[in-house]
């Protein structure tokens, strides 16, 4: 049973070759790993092939997998490599990220759809490394530690590449009550 391992044990197991452990692995993160390909690849049906392309790379890199090292934000870091190429093969920035398909859930949603795109506003006018820490503490929940390690940058960068971001979203989105709603509480995943 693999519930009590931890994902550093189950890396271990999978570089000895227990496909098994990959499994594990996939169903603790997948729908994490999601959101953040999502958030930064502008989402639709190709956020699935890239959280495929993910587990392909994983698959691919295991052998270069350090147990000393933790195993979640490695597989981040794997995660932002695959959709920072992704982008570069679309000739795509993030900046021009938009979600027409969004808009298409109808009235239902209307609520969430404008203060998503009120925030993506916001998102556009941040540098990519000030939106990738946004999406990996805000988004997914990485703590600070971890988002840094996925980022290969010291905590410190990525607590300031937060704090930035976060003052930056402040001034640009006001206080648009829709788009406050998405920025409350984020100082609690900075630790």
């Amino acid at each position: 049973m693999t519930s009590g391992e931890t994902d550093e044990q189950l890396m271990v197991r999978y570089q000895a070759g227990d496909a098994s452990a990959l499994e594990e692995l996939y169903r603790r993160h997948a729908a994490a790993l999601m959101r953040f390909v999502t958030w930064l690849s502008r989402g639709g049906l190709a956020s699935e092939d890239l959280l495929q392309d993910v587990f392909l790379q994983v698959h691919r890199a295991r052998r270069t997998y350090q147990p000393s090292r933790a195993a979640r934000p490695w597989i981040f870091g794997i995660a932002r490599h695959v959709v920072m190429d992704h982008l570069r093969k679309k000739g795509r920035s993030l900046k021009t990220r938009t979600h027409d398909d969004e808009l298409q859930g109808g009235a239902g949603f209307e609520g969430r759809v404008v203060a998503r795109a009120e925030l993506e506003k916001g998102l556009a006018a941040l540098t990519e490394s000030q939106r990738q820490a946004f999406v990996l503490i805000r988004v997914v929940g990485l703590s600070t530690r971890e988002a840094a390690l996925a980022m290969e940058t010291r905590e410190v960068t990525a607590k300031v590449r937060l704090h930035r971001a976060m003052s930056k979203l402040r001034s640009i989105l006001g206080e648009k009550d829709r788009s406050r709603l998405l920025l409350d509480g984020a100082e609690t995943h900075e630790s």
